[in-house]
């Protein structure tokens, strides 16, 4: 076990800037346990992605106590996108990004990378672990299966992105324009008008109305948008800026443009050009989410247009014969995932079992039922062919969704 940084629970390892480059240079990526490591216990990876932040120092007993109790190890990778020493490679001489070196440090195979760094380094180079993630942290959950997945006996994703899956099946996770249409057809006049009044604000409407999604729960949205929508075609400043405030947006918008959120810039690019959603933003059509992602991966689609970044690819292939159990769990009202991907994804593993929700990406009444916490704790504890497993999935059978 490398040498404790934070009491019994906190370790630091050095891990390359680039594997594939290791003249390169290195730097420290920071990891913790829930609880003091016990060799006699299974150990659970909750894997975040750059774009996430709910994995941090002093957080993850708080997925232990919340998820998995006393029978398990529950680490937590911080990440390299929160070490200054990965911020800094990722800058030219005057301290502005270079994004050549931002792709090279920060792209999906170096996070890949640093999860097996520490799983050989807390349980050798054998050490098969499992795993828990979500949205953004699932995607890569399905990125390790796919190159590393021998070293895997349980994952379990919820909510998992898969922008492979939408470009190929020709699908359109961002159901904004669709939804509004059919709620009041009149609402894309508006949003057009909207848009119109606010042109030197462009950005800031279309991250107010991206980030609406994720303050409002599922049956309050459609109304929400037409309200936002409405007072914006009206000019209505105050309403605008009330809502602004409470999503967060000029926070978020100046955030944005730091140094430190380089990393999670780099993961929209891997995100939006295998999804094929550059194609749809066309004038007089709006799709939130793939106008806030491909602003914030501007400068990296720049690069990947002059063919400085290679094709970002996801090759499935070996998921097919992967012996572990994979635990899928989709929301069938998700407005980031299109459902019909997890039904795809699961259908990649031998061993994989999908549980489609009657829920929306933040699983909100799932979790407060209290049916989701005893899947979890039996499905890493005894696997998918036990009878403790399948008793919590059919006391959870109320919060599956069935088409009508």
């Amino acid at each position: 076990m490398p040498e404790e940084k934070n009491g019994s629970t906190g370790y630091e390892i050095d891990v390359p800037f680039d594997y594939s480059d290791p003249d390169f240079g290195s730097g420290p990526i920071y990891y913790e346990f829930g609880k003091p490591y016990q060799e006699d216990k299974p150990t659970i990876f909750i894997i975040s992605d750059a774009q996430q932040f709910y994995v941090r120092a002093g957080e993850v007993v708080n997925f232990q106590d919340r998820w998995f109790g006393d029978d398990f190890n529950v680490l937590g990778i911080v990440g390299r996108g929160t070490s200054p020493e990965f911020i800094e490679k990722a800058l030219d001489g005057d301290g502005k990004p270079d994004w050549r070196s931002a792709w090279k440090v920060f792209n999906y195979k170096q996070w890949l990378g640093d999860i097996d760094s520490v799983r050989k380094a807390v349980l050798g180079e054998k050490g098969r672990i499992m795993i828990y993630s979500e949205s953004g942290g699932a995607m890569l959950s399905h990125q390790y299966l796919a190159a590393y997945g021998q070293h895997v006996s349980r994952a379990f994703t919820r909510a998992a992105v898969n922008p492979f899956l939408v470009g190929d099946l020709g699908l359109n996770s961002d159901r904004f324009w669709k939804e509004i249409g059919e709620y009041d057809p009149e609402l894309h006049n508006l949003t057009n008008q909207a848009l119109e009044r606010y042109a030197d604000q462009r950005s800031v409407v279309v991250m107010t109305l991206q980030r609406q999604n994720f303050f409002l729960p599922p049956d309050e949205l459609a109304a929400g948008r037409a309200k936002l929508i409405t007072a914006l075609a009206n000019g209505d400043e105050d309403y605008f800026a009330e809502v602004r405030e409470k999503y967060e947006v000029d926070a978020v918008k100046e955030i944005m443009g730091t140094n430190e959120v380089i990393p999670i810039r780099v993961r929209l690019f891997e995100f939006l050009v295998p999804s094929g959603a550059r194609n749809r933003l066309t004038k007089g059509v709006l799709y939130p989410d793939y106008e806030v992602q491909a602003e914030l991966a501007a400068p990296l689609l720049k690069l990947y247009d002059e063919g400085a970044i290679p094709q970002i690819t996801f090759d499935a292939k070996g998921l097919h014969t992967l012996e572990g159990e994979v635990f899928i769990l989709a929301g069938r009202w998700d407005h980031v995932v299109d459902y019909r991907t997890s039904i795809a994804l699961a259908a990649y593993y031998p061993n994989g079992y999908l549980f489609l929700a009657d829920d929306d990406h933040m699983f909100k009444d799932f979790e407060e039922s209290k049916l989701l916490a005893p899947i979890l704790q039996q499905f890493f504890l005894n696997g998918m062919e036990a009878e403790e497993f399948n008793s919590a999935i059919k006391q959870a059978e109320t919060r599956r969704w069935r088409e009508a």
